[in-house]
Formats: C-alpha cells, sequence, structure tokens
C-alpha cells in the first residue's frame, strides 16, 4: 500500500513524518530517522544510534503525529500501534 504525507494521497513521506524511540538496553536513538528510501511498498528508515547496542533494546516507530501518514484512501494512521516495534 502507497502511503503518503497528505490526506489526498500525495505527497512522498519524509523523515519528519516518523517518531523513532527506543526502550531497554543501553543504546540511545535521535527521535528523527536519518534517511527514508521507498522501494515499491518497502519504506526503509536510516537510525542514528548513540552507544552500543546490548541486544535488549526495542525500537519503536510511529507516525511523528496524528495527520502525518496517510493510506491511499485518506486513512491517518494511528500513533497508538500494536505491531510496530522491533
Amino acid at each position: 500500500m502507497r502511503l503518503s504525507s497528505t490526506n489526498g494521497g500525495s505527497g512522498a513521506l519524509e523523515v519528519s513524518d516518523f517518531a523513532l524511540s527506543i526502550s531497554g538496553g543501553v543504546a540511545t536513538v535521535n527521535a528523527t530517522p536519518s534517511s527514508i528510501s521507498i522501494s515499491g511498498n518497502v519504506y526503509t528508515l536510516g537510525l542514528n544510534l548513540s552507544g552500543t547496542p546490548s541486544g535488549a533494546e526495542t525500537l519503536t516507530v510511529v507516525p511523528s503525529g496524528a495527520t502525518a501518514i496517510y493510506d491511499a484512501t485518506g486513512n491517518a494512521a494511528s500513533t497508538t500501534q500494536s505491531n510496530n516495534t522491533d
């Protein structure tokens, strides 16, 4: 599904449309991704990590706001999600 930064389905996603956080472990991450690349329906975000990850970290990715990311039919992505950690 192609995502966009506007309700009308246009506007490419930008790094400012995402918010990153880490819980657990010892590494930290900048809240804004360092880069974004899009290939078809795959969105890849670059991370700016500080510290050496211990493996206990959980990375969470959410839209930066309630109107940051939309699907093709104009539905805004929720900032509260249950499948956005890795």
